[in-house]
């Protein structure tokens, strides 16, 4: 398995959520020299070359996968969208070393500590390091590297602890599941202990739940 260290390569990046895409900007893109901390929505993966973070919309408009590790830094993906055309010439597409304000959606997205979350079943809460040039929009930031430092699952409304994670080879997404739950047919079983050593974070099997019970956020 690999994505235990830092990427080599710079990891695609893309917003994790559409609410937060939609925001305005209200600062320029700034370097910061401490981590800003932020939280947000995302998937655990099992693809080919590992176990990586994957976006809720997990291909981007050429149909790659968009897939991070722990430690990362944006790849702008402005190219791999269709360019558009002005008076009938196709103009080039953007390219960005950095997130940039008011020039494209490129950047790992996070939302500020203590605005409300996106709870989705089957989807996992990833709290974040920002970090590198970062623009501030209301809610949330965009920034050029992110790291993550603790995941937790976020399970059906109805369901209670103890949790259990597992993954079907299909789509490779590792999901919660209580002891109510119907297995998943052909599924494999997942240990947090496992997990915890593959992606080098901390993994908290009811972090996510107990937020959720509790209607807060960190």
């Amino acid at each position: 398995m690999i994505f235990r260290k830092s990427s080599p390569r710079p990891s695609l990046s893309r917003p994790a959520s559409p609410p937060e895409a939609h925001q305005a900007d209200i600062s320029e893109s700034r370097a910061l020299d401490e981590p800003l901390r932020g939280v947000k929505a995302g998937r655990v993966t099992v693809l080919p070359s590992g176990v990586a973070f994957t976006a809720l919309h997990a291909a981007n408009p050429a149909g790659i996968t968009v897939a991070y590790a722990p430690e990362a830094e944006m790849s702008c993906l402005c190219r791999s969208a269709e360019t558009p055309t002005i008076m009938g010439v196709r103009m080039p597409a953007p390219w960005h070393d950095h997130p940039e304000a008011g020039n494209g959606h490129c950047g790992f997205y996070a939302w500020k500590l203590g605005q409300p979350y996106p709870w989705t079943a089957g989807t996992w809460m990833l709290e974040v390091d920002l970090y590198g040039r970062v623009i501030e929009h209301e809610r949330g930031y965009r920034a050029q590297k992110q790291r993550v430092l603790r995941i937790s699952p976020v399970p059906d409304a109805l369901c209670e602890p103890p949790f259990t994670l597992s993954y079907a080879p299909g789509d490779g997404r590792v999901t919660p599941a209580c002891a109510a739950c119907p297995p998943l047919l052909g599924s494999h079983q997942v240990s947090a202990d496992r997990l915890r050593h593959l992606l080098n974070v901390e993994v908290d099997l009811e972090r996510a739940w107990r937020l959720r019970e509790d209607a807060t956020l960190l």
